[in-house]
């Protein structure tokens, strides 16, 4: 790693991710609310409610920006486990592919509630069918958790990486491998809720140590070139 600004912008990623997913979905579930114990009429009425629909498409619109941020930091990310994992890398390409997998459920996700809330707002002939968007609320829902998966196989693949190559903290790289089984139940995970911020916690702490060895390593070849003159 050589340190340079791009590469630093890059780690820092993930740190602007976490945040911004969280603001993201919170939107969104601000959106949806209680809608699972609504009756019919008001289900109707909540879907096609404009302030709901504004909740979700600004939200989309953070998730979107995370989205941004995010596939510099996976390939940040992949640098540095390529190069302690050497020849092969299998982890470090299984790490990226399941961040990758991650961000793709999300925006799909997203992209579903968008459509369940903007629908109405946009083709004259639509009425809201309280079926239908309620089914797409199911797929929201269990698409979160299919990426949650895709995240643990992300902090899996690094953490295993990480703990034979030292890369990060003994103890940090050890709860990652917790973390990771813990994201492996999917939605099941998601009843407990705290495996999502966990990930998001973890994928901030790691963007956070990128930038620190990105800086360091730019401070040491700084120091050479001057031993150097």
């Amino acid at each position: 790693m050589s340190g340079s600004r791009w590469e630093r912008l890059a780690a820092a990623g993930g740190a602007l991710f976490a945040p911004l997913i969280v603001a993201g979905l919170a939107m969104q579930s601000v959106a949806v609310g209680g809608v699972e114990e609504e009756s019919r009429a008001e289900v109707v009425a909540r879907f096609s409610d404009n302030g709901n629909e504004l909740w979700v498409e600004v939200g989309g619109l953070l998730v979107g920006f995370a989205l941004f941020f995010v596939l510099p930091f996976l390939a940040s990310l992949r640098v540095l486990l390529r190069s302690a994992e050497g020849e092969g890398a299998v982890l470090s390409t299984t790490a990226v592919a399941g961040g990758a997998v991650m961000a793709t459920l999300l925006a799909s996700a997203t992209a579903i509630n968008i459509a369940a809330f903007s629908s109405y707002d946009y083709y004259d002939a639509y009425e809201v069918p309280p079926d239908t968007v309620l089914l797409l609320q199911s797929v929201f829902f269990y698409l979160q958790g299919f990426a949650l998966v895709g995240g643990g196989v992300l902090v899996g693949a690094t953490s295993v990486v990480a703990l034979t190559a030292r890369l990060f903290p003994k103890w940090f790289a050890i709860a990652g491998l917790a973390l990771a089984a813990l994201c492996m139940s999917g939605t099941w995970a998601l009843f407990v809720f705290l495996p999502l911020p966990l990930l998001l916690l973890w994928i901030l702490v790691v963007s956070v140590l990128l930038v620190v060895r990105e800086r360091r390593a730019l401070a040491t070849s700084g120091a050479d070139l001057r031993l150097g003159s």
